[in-house]
């Protein structure tokens, strides 16, 4: 079975409430634990900042940023 493609019709519905999230307003919350935080963190920040492309900023938010909270 090919992987992407049964993941397809989710990722398209996936992808559909993202940008309406974002055009109503909304904020995009990631959340992980271990690499999967560090990953987290990766994807708000490629939202919020401009690489290569002037942009106004998405909003997003990555819940594993204050680590020293998270493990008190």
């Amino acid at each position: 079975m090919d992987c992407l493609a049964d993941c397809a019709v989710a990722i398209e519905v996936s992808s559909v409430l993202l940008i309406e999230t974002l055009k109503q307003g909304g904020k995009i919350i990631f959340c992980g634990n271990g690499g999967s935080a560090a990953d987290c963190q990766h994807i708000a920040a490629e939202l919020v900042v401009q690489y290569q492309k002037n942009r106004q900023a998405l909003a997003a938010l990555a819940l594993t940023t204050d680590t020293s909270i998270l493990t008190a």
